[in-house]
């Protein structure tokens, strides 16, 4: 896909580099306000045919814009061109679709297809934050739409007819649009690697979130398509226990034995502890051998659990209802008035639901979003931050042995970015330490108490200088 021309213009024009005022137009687009920021670009909610009292044509579109300061670096726009090409490539309902690519003057953009919605990685830690469970039919839902389009990027091929041999290397609940649609879609290709060379990474470099790695990806050993299920296996896991499965730190090797889902939701069916096992197999021989295959094990054993598109869509429009507000509102301040410079929004993958940032406390119960009821009543987690991608030199790959497995590691509770800490409603692990008893919770029980007295104090003070 070519760089097209930006068209003339009587508009406000994108900011130049080196200053800190945000864009405001994008080749042809409007942008509108920053929806997601990254470590190489920002997303921004815009559209072209925005302007004026006329639109004969209007469409409303996701346009990802490069940081300016990496817009010089030829190795980053390099990356940028091949990411945006690739996925223009791939035409599938359940892939965010790349529409046009562009520079307009030192701007650097990628107008992609908009998803109102979410991500599935507010939707976990919006979850957490409520000590609620992401139900079973949404997460089924969601993993078979992101399946259906991991196969359609893993059977993309050339010109030619040749398989390209894509590899995402990034499948993780941040990259998974869940859209009001009842439509889950797999974005972001800016680590994927291609037998063709449409995206290329450096021999023994690391690229992607730890946490989701596949075994022979962190040790810098050729992967294929299987790293990629690998890493929906932990989705799929995470998304229904609402923990870590593995380490966020790239020095911590996911080696530990499989750990039952059942061990913190019993309830479960026995199947889809199977098939998690099966798609978290250490050795790539023994994981599905396709996204396909992996899905239809699900549509196999599960068929009657999952839930319908309606079903989802309803779903994220109740539970992102603030976020998707927030969008609309300002689309249409922007065509009542003309685009205005966009505001930095929240980020992709953070619990938009909250109206503010919660501070971390073990007292304050977090805000109840719009649609909370459509969470089950689950075990509450511990807060952390999310693993974060990295790129990390590895050491020259030797002769390899499988490793000795390490000893059983308690997953960690996924992390709320809300940073808020619930009681947990559920039996502890095993493996944990107990949080009741004797050095255990007591403290933050007493603490609670005393908290809670300290607050109807202050309350019964405000009422008594208001009556004065």
């Amino acid at each position: 896909m070519e760089a097209q021309a930006p068209p003339e213009s009587d508009g406000p024009k994108p900011a130049r580099r080196g200053s800190r005022a945000a864009p405001t137009r994008a080749g042809r687009f409007d942008l509108v306000t920053r929806i997601g920021v990254g470590g190489m670009a920002s997303v921004y909610l815009g559209g072209c045919g925005l302007r004026g009292p006329r639109r004969p044509f209007e469409r409303v579109v996701a346009v990802k814009v490069m940081h300016p300061h990496l817009a010089h670096d030829e190795a980053f726009v390099k990356m940028f061109m091949q990411e945006a090409r690739l996925a223009a490539s791939v035409q599938h309902p359940n892939v965010v679709g790349v529409l046009d690519v562009g520079r307009d003057d030192e701007l650097l953009y990628a107008a992609m297809d908009y998803v109102e919605g979410d991500t599935l990685a507010s939707i976990q830690a919006t979850a957490a934050a409520l000590a609620r469970a992401v139900p079973l039919g949404v997460v089924l839902r969601v993993v078979l739409d992101a399946l259906a389009g991991l196969d359609a990027v893993h059977e993309l091929r050339d010109e030619a007819g040749e398989a390209l041999d894509v590899v995402h290397r990034d499948v993780t609940p941040h990259n998974l649009l869940i859209g009001t649609d009842g439509v889950a879609r797999l974005t972001d290709f800016g680590v994927s690697r291609t037998r063709g060379g449409l995206v290329q990474t450096q021999q023994g470099v690391l690229k992607g979130k730890p946490a989701y790695m596949a075994p022979e990806q962190l040790e810098g050993r050729p992967v294929d398509r299987r790293a990629d299920l690998f890493a929906m296996g932990v989705t799929l896991w995470e998304a229904l226990t609402l923990r870590r499965l593995f380490p966020p730190r790239p020095d911590d090797s996911p080696r530990a034995p499989y750990r039952s889902l059942r061990e913190f939701h019993p309830a479960l069916p026995p199947a889809l502890d199977v098939i998690c096992r099966h798609a978290l197999a250490y050795d790539p021989a023994a994981r599905f051998a396709t996204a396909a295959a992996f899905g239809e094990a699900i549509e196999r054993e599960l068929r009657g659990a999952v839930a319908p598109a309606r079903e989802l869509g309803g779903f994220i429009a109740a539970v992102a209802h603030a976020k998707i507000e927030r969008e609309r509102d300002a689309l249409h301040a922007a065509r009542a008035r003309g685009v205005t410079a966009p505001e930095p929004a929240v980020a992709v993958g953070s619990p938009s639901f909250f109206e503010a940032p919660l501070r971390r406390s073990f007292m304050r119960a977090p805000t109840r979003p719009a649609g909370s009821q459509f969470f089950p009543r689950g075990e509450a987690v511990v807060a952390d931050e999310h693993s974060e991608s990295v790129t990390k030199e590895l050491p020259p790959p030797g002769p390899t042995a499988p490793p000795t497995p390490r000893t059983s590691i308690v997953p960690a509770p996924i992390a709320p970015q809300a940073q808020e800490v619930a009681l947990a409603t559920t039996p502890p692990s095993l493996d944990a330490p107990s949080s009741v008893g004797p050095g255990g919770g007591w403290r933050e029980v007493v603490v609670e108490a005393l908290t809670l007295v300290a607050l109807f104090v202050v309350a019964a003070m405000l009422a008594w200088a208001a009556l004065r």
